[in-house]
């Protein structure tokens, strides 16, 4: 049974890695596709504002301990990085699997439609 799952695993690992791969591909083939570069900037810029908000308030308060300031000031640009790097990836995977997904509905339409 285990053996499955780490086949299944393994599955939805390479498919992830080659969707991702296809929506670097399509941004450049489709052009059009890097317009939605502009709302992820806009959320970049919102969650560098939102950082320097949250470090205002959570480290010029008494909301935590003195002790705790260091590793704030540390994790919060972190955050703010691994925030951005998981929105580019889930976009590069959500524009895979739309090219994915109308490939194979084509293909379909092609091998099932009557053409003599």
């Amino acid at each position: 049974m285990s053996e499955f799952i780490e086949i299944k695993d393994r599955y939805k690992r390479k498919r992830q890695r080659l969707r991702i791969r296809l929506g670097c591909l399509q941004l450049f083939h489709k052009p059009v596709w890097n317009l939605l570069w502009l709302p992820m900037a806009a959320a970049f810029i919102l969650t560098a504002w939102g950082q320097k908000i949250a470090a205002g308030c959570l480290l010029s308060g008494n909301t935590i301990p003195e002790v705790l300031h260091p590793l704030f000031s540390v994790l919060l640009p972190i955050t703010a990085v691994m925030f951005s790097i998981l929105l580019i990836l889930a976009m590069l995977e959500w524009i895979g699997e739309r090219t994915a997904r109308r490939n194979r509905r084509y293909r379909s339409d092609i091998l099932f439609t009557d053409t003599i």
